[in-house]
């Protein structure tokens, strides 16, 4: 059976939830588009001009850390 936590929380509690929010920060800042810098003319979107191919398409900036 487990045993319920007693006591106020341990520096080891605290640090190991810090741990497991800093990695979920990170995992979501990782995960958010990067969109290149292009210049599109006309009454295009960026959408349109990444589907006429005048544009690279938006990427992870986790795939640009393991360039």
């Amino acid at each position: 059976m487990i045993r319920p936590v007693e006591g106020p929380p341990t520096w080891k509690h605290l640090m190991s939830a810090l741990a497991i929010i800093a990695l979920i920060a990170a995992v979501w800042y990782g995960m958010q588009p990067v969109y290149s810098p292009c210049v599109y003319f006309g009454n295009h979107s960026y959408e349109k001009a990444v589907e006429y191919g005048q544009c690279d398409p938006p990427k992870t900036r986790f795939s640009t850390w393991t360039q």
